[in-house]
């Protein structure tokens, strides 16, 4: 959108300090190549989820574990062997275990049939 920060300025007089465009925040020492944030918003999608199934909107929360909100990467990504291209080789234990896997598709099969309500959760209630 081209707006900055300081065009922004804090939240509700200094309640929530103005945003820091440029720095990467150091994490228990390590210093990050990339903004990792990205990545980590995928708790919103958990909740957003959450919040669908509580409402019974399964076809929703679906919808937000097949195409994401908040991530670069998708639940069901990361439930697949794709993750595999998301992880990298910080995260070499999950690699190895995708990469020798013998159904790399287990875990999206069952929260698929989760939110379908079919397979050993058909019978489930809500």
């Amino acid at each position: 959108f081209g707006v900055t920060c300081s065009q922004i300025g804090a939240y509700a007089e200094n309640l929530v300090p103005e945003c820091d465009e440029g720095s990467l925040e150091t994490l228990a020492g390590y210093e990050p190549n990339e903004d990792e944030r990205v990545k980590s918003r995928i708790d919103r999608d958990i909740r957003m989820m959450r919040w669908m199934m509580e409402a019974k909107a399964y076809d929703g929360a679906q919808d937000i574990y097949e195409y994401g909100w908040n991530s670069i990467f998708t639940l069901q990504q990361l439930a697949k062997a794709e993750a595999g291209a998301f992880v990298g080789s910080d995260y070499v234990a999950m690699a190895t275990y995708f990469a020798n896997a013998q159904d790399k598709d287990f875990a999206d099969a069952i929260v698929m049939q989760i939110l379908q309500g079919t397979g050993p959760f058909a019978t489930a209630t809500d």
